[in-house]
């Protein structure tokens, strides 16, 4: 018999409205991501990537907490060896040949190219926790209903419901392991996890379908939308919302210049750095710090005599 764990405690979030960038309007934040994960395209030298994952970490952790992302650090474990493994396999390009596998070229630049995708596909996945916190189900469609009421909808529920299943099935799990149910064996832990994963099913299906009813009785799409909060637009936004148009468009045009570009083939060569590299990399920088700026400026003013707020 298989003996009881007890579920770890977690730490509390820190509440969400402790955090002057959530205050921000809700347009403000989604041009601000939707920036950065333009980024993470238009950049491939591995200076610039590396930066955009290191901030993605640092924003993760701060907005969401350690338990969030090392929680997802499994995930991106598992995806890595898969694209590493699958550019390697499939990818014979390269002048530097590693070792031959069944008469197949294994090379250096398609073991690097495979480990930059994992990068890219790491930033993406740790920049939408803390999207996904920032941004909630009401704030997307608040910015979006208006101009695609169905395909904001059902992009808001995909976003949702990634996180809201595996945090159901942990519940499921953590439930039934109350009962002390035996996992020893491959087939023990077939039956175990098909029934967690029978109960997942029906309950998000159980879920769906009354999603569905309650949207088709207040007729959803069919009338313009209204929303329950509604966001004022202050100057403080129109402030980061200048940041945010002005840093991108310069590193839009970097990356137009061939600013921020590494070729991997077809010959693997150590990354160079020129000045115009260094300068859309400082503007990347400024770019990624405006949350940091954000939060610093709120807690500064939140330590002066009069208590006057960055919302004033």
């Amino acid at each position: 018999m298989r003996r009881n764990k007890t579920p770890k405690k977690e730490l509390p979030q820190k509440d969400i409205l402790d955090f002057r960038f959530y205050m921000i309007h809700p347009a403000v934040i989604t041009a601000y991501y939707s920036g950065i994960f333009a980024c993470v395209f238009m950049f491939s030298h591995p200076a610039f990537v590396a930066l955009i994952l290191i901030f993605a970490i640092f924003t993760a952790i701060f907005y969401c907490g350690k338990a969030a992302f090392f929680g997802m650090v499994r995930t991106l474990v598992f995806f890595g060896v898969i694209i590493i493994l699958s550019n390697v396999l499939t990818s014979h390009r390269g002048v530097h040949i590693l070792f031959y596998l069944y008469n197949n070229p294994i090379t250096a630049e398609a073991a690097v190219a495979g480990l930059v995708g994992f990068a890219m596909l790491s930033c993406m996945l740790i920049l939408f926790l803390s999207f996904n916190r920032l941004i909630d189900s009401g704030r997307f469609l608040y910015v979006f209903a208006r101009l695609a009421p169905k395909t904001a909808f059902v992009t808001s529920m995909t976003i949702r419901y990634f996180y809201l299943y595996r945090n159901r099935a942990k519940e499921i799990a953590d439930v039934r392991s109350i009962g002390g149910e035996d996992r020893g064996g491959f087939a023990n832990k077939v039956r175990y996890y098909a029934r967690i994963f029978s109960a997942l099913v029906s309950w998000c299906l159980e879920e769906g379908m009354k999603t569905a009813l309650v949207l088709k009785s207040r007729e959803y799409g069919r009338h313009t939308r209204t929303s329950y909060v509604l966001y004022k637009f202050i100057v403080s936004d129109g402030i980061c919302l200048f940041a945010v148009a002005a840093l991108f468009t310069l590193l839009a045009l970097g990356a137009m210049t061939g600013a921020g570009q590494y070729n991997i083939y077809p010959k693997l060569m150590p990354p160079s750095v020129s000045l115009r590299d260094m300068i859309f990399y400082v503007l990347l920088l400024l770019y990624l710090a405006i949350p940091l700026v954000t939060e610093g400026v709120a807690a500064v003013k939140r330590r002066m005599p009069d208590g006057s707020g960055i919302c004033q």
